[in-house]
Formats: structure tokens, C-alpha cells, sequence
């Protein structure tokens, strides 16, 4: 599945889940230099007040890890570029970027 491309799949912001036994999922981030990801695993979607404040930390400007963390409470591990984070705990944040 491509997140953001496929009919349906235009949430604000999911938690994608690796699991070896999952679905394919896709996803597009980075517009400036159009990274690829995926994985296998299920998506998650996260509830709206916290995806709308992720889509505006992911956005073109970014905001750091440690300020990820702080502004909501998620143990972000790194963030990947533009619309695409790694959480601690191992799932994924993506949210919708300007492709």
C-alpha cells in the first residue's frame, strides 16, 4: 500500500508498525530529494490533535528529535527528513509531505 497515493490512505498522520507478517506499506518523504521507504507491518492511525501537531513538526522546516520529544511527548529516536520519523520504540511516524 502507498500511503498518500492510494484511495483511503490520506490520514493526517499514521504510526507504522513493523510486524514480518504485515502488508507492504510505502511511503514518500523528503520532497526536496524523494526518499523511498518500506517496510512490512500495519499502520495505525494517530489521533488528530497529536497528527496535526506532527504533520507541522515534520514539515519542509522540520523540527529536531529532542523537539519532537519534548512537544509531544513521543520518544522520537530520528527523524528521517521531511514527513518520515523513527520512534524509539520502533514504529514509524508519516505524515503527508509536499509530493
Amino acid at each position: 500500500m502507498f500511503l498518500y497515493s492510494e484511495p483511503g490512505l490520506y490520514y493526517t498522520a499514521y504510526f507504522i508498525i513493523p510486524e514480518a507478517t504485515g502488508r507492504t506499506i510505502h511511503h514518500q518523504y523528503a520532497c526536496v530529494s524523494c526518499q523511498q521507504f518500506e517496510t512490512k507491518g500495519r499502520l495505525e492511525k494517530i489521533p488528530q490533535p497529536l497528527a496535526d501537531q506532527l504533520k507541522a513538526l515534520l514539515g519542509c522546516e522540520y523540527a529536531a528529535p529532542e523537539v519532537i520529544s519534548l512537544e509531544t511527548g513521543l520518544e522520537v529516536e530520528s527523524v528521517l527528513g521531511e514527513g518520515l520519523a523513527r520512534l524509539a520504540d520502533g514504529r514509524y511516524i508519516a505524515v503527508n509531505n509536499c509530493d
